[in-house]
C-alpha cells in the first residue's frame, strides 16, 4: 500500500497542512515498512528499548536505513536510577572518560 502513487501524493501535500507529521511503523529489522517510510519521509527517527534491543541491533537498523536521514534514537523503557549506570556504560566504552568530582575545598 506504501508503494501506491496516492500514499506518495499524501505524504507530499501533508506538510501543506502539517507542520510535523510523526508516523509509527513497525520495527525495523523485522518489516520493509519502516525503510519504505524512511524514503518517503524528511527523516527518521530510530526507538529502542533498553534491555530489549542489543547494540547489535542498533547497528542492524541503522545500516538498513542507509541514506536515509536519521534524527536521532529515542531510548525507552528505562527505569529511574538504571538509565545513568547504562548510559556511563557505553558511554565509557566508546572512548569518553567521565570528568573527575571537583575535589571540595577544606573547612577553615
Amino acid at each position: 500500500m506504501l508503494s501506491l502513487q496516492q500514499v506518495k501524493g499524501l505524504f507530499q501535500d501533508l506538510p501543506k497542512w502539517f507542520n510535523w507529521v510523526i508516523l509509527d511503523s513497525p520495527p525495523l529489522l523485522f518489516s520493509a515498512d519502516a525503510n519504505l517510510l524512511g524514503t518517503l519521509t524528511d527523516g527518521t527517527i530510530l526507538v529502542v528499548r533498553i534491555g530489549a534491543t542489543t547494540i547489535d541491533m542498533v547497528h542492524r537498523a541503522m545500516q538498513s536505513l542507509c541514506e536515509n536521514n536519521v534524527l536521532g534514537i529515542i531510548v525507552n523503557g528505562a527505569r529511574a536510577g538504571e538509565l545513568y549506570s547504562k548510559y556511563t556504560y557505553y558511554y565509557s566504552k566508546y572512548g569518553h572518560e567521565a570528568k573527575p568530582e571537583p575535589e571540595a575545598e577544606p573547612a577553615d
